[in-house]
C-alpha cells in the first residue's frame, strides 16, 4: 500500500531544508521523494465576445491578430477554459503562459477578428449562490434543499431578518476568531475580507513569470 504525506513549508528555504534533512537520513530518502507543487497558470477574462464565437473561433482569431500568443512554431501560449454569458455578449476565461502574461498587459486590449476586445485579471473563487459559501458552486452546494433566508443566508425565514450579513465573514469569525467584518453582502468582493483572503491565496499560487 502507497501513503501519501503532505507536508508544507511556508518559504522556499524551509522547503530546501526539509530536502536537505531527509537526504540526510539514506531510509527517508529511499522511501520519500520531496516535490514541489505545480503553480498555476495566470487567468485572463475577455469580456464581450459576440455569441456566436465558439472556442476554436476564438483560439484561431487570438492567434492571427496577437502574434505574441503563439510561440515560434505558432502553438499557442494560452488556453482557453470556459465561457460566461453575459446579457448581450459572451466572456472567455483563458489561462496565459507565465512567460506571456506581463506582455499581455502591454496593450489595453486583445485583437480578435476585425475588433479590440477588453481583458482583466480573472480570479477563480468559488463562491455558491444558493448558500452564498465560498468554496464550492451551486451544483454542488450540500444545502441545495434548504430554504435560507436571503439576506443573510442562515436557518430562519427573510420575513424576520432585516439584517445584510456576509456568511463567510460571520462563519470565519466564529470558527477562527479573525474579527472580520460582517456587515456586507456575501457577493461584495470589494469589502468581503474571506472573498479577498481567497484571491491571495490563488495570487500565492500562481505563476506571473519572471519579475
Amino acid at each position: 500500500m502507497n501513503y501519501l504525506q503532505v507536508c508544507s513549508a511556508p518559504t522556499l528555504a524551509d522547503l530546501e531544508a526539509l530536502q536537505a534533512e531527509i537526504s540526510c537520513v539514506p531510509s527517508l530518502e529511499e522511501h520519500f521523494e520531496v516535490t514541489k507543487p505545480k503553480r498555476r497558470r495566470p487567468q485572463v477574462i475577455i469580456l464581450g465576445i459576440p455569441n456566436d464565437v465558439d472556442k476554436d473561433r476564438l483560439i484561431k482569431g487570438l492567434s492571427a491578430k496577437n502574434h505574441f500568443l503563439c510561440d515560434a512554431k505558432n502553438n499557442p501560449l494560452f488556453e482557453v477554459n470556459f465561457s460566461m454569458r453575459a446579457k448581450y455578449s459572451t466572456n472567455w476565461i483563458v489561462s496565459v503562459d507565465p512567460s506571456i502574461y506581463k506582455r499581455l498587459f502591454d496593450d489595453s486590449g486583445l485583437y480578435f477578428e476585425f475588433s479590440r476586445f477588453k481583458f482583466d485579471n480573472f480570479f477563480g473563487v468559488k463562491q455558491c449562490k444558493h448558500c452564498r459559501r465560498i468554496g464550492h458552486t451551486t451544483k454542488w452546494c450540500p444545502r441545495a434543499k434548504d430554504v435560507l433566508c436571503d439576506h443573510c443566508r442562515d436557518d430562519h425565514l427573510s420575513a424576520s431578518c432585516k439584517e445584510v450579513s456576509c456568511i463567510n465573514c460571520k462563519e470565519s469569525n466564529q470558527r477562527t476568531g479573525s474579527n472580520y467584518d460582517f456587515k456586507h453582502k456575501p457577493f461584495d468582493r470589494l469589502n468581503c475580507e474571506s472573498f479577498q483572503k481567497q484571491k491571495a491565496n490563488l495570487v500565492r499560487l500562481t505563476d506571473y513569470g519572471a519579475p
